[in-house]
């Protein structure tokens, strides 16, 4: 592994979390990234996470601005789980009203 694969962050690619590197994720007051999104194809099976966030808020911020990129990459359902308590907040569906 390259030196600066090590130090990037997880990165989304075609809907899907790929790591390359877990030392930059973004923490809490603990010390923890403790929100995430667990992406879902139409049959329900879960393919993927997508990178860790901070807070809640900053998982939703980042979701409004990727979650036609999501849809566009498969992905029917999501669902936020808080990672700190092992959680589900929510789930969702993509797909259009």
């Amino acid at each position: 592994m390259r030196h600066d694969e090590r130090n990037a962050r997880p990165r989304l690619c075609r809907g899907r979390a790929f790591a390359v590197g877990w030392a930059r994720l973004p923490r809490n007051a603990k010390g923890v990234a403790v929100f995430t999104w667990a992406l879902f194809d139409a049959e329900g099976v879960e393919t993927g996470t997508t990178e860790a966030f901070p807070s809640q808020a900053d998982a939703e911020a980042w979701f409004g601005g990727n979650w036609e990129a999501l849809a566009q990459g498969g992905t029917a359902d999501v669902a936020l789980r808080d990672l700190e308590d092992g959680t589900e907040q929510y789930k969702m569906s993509l797909a259009a009203e």
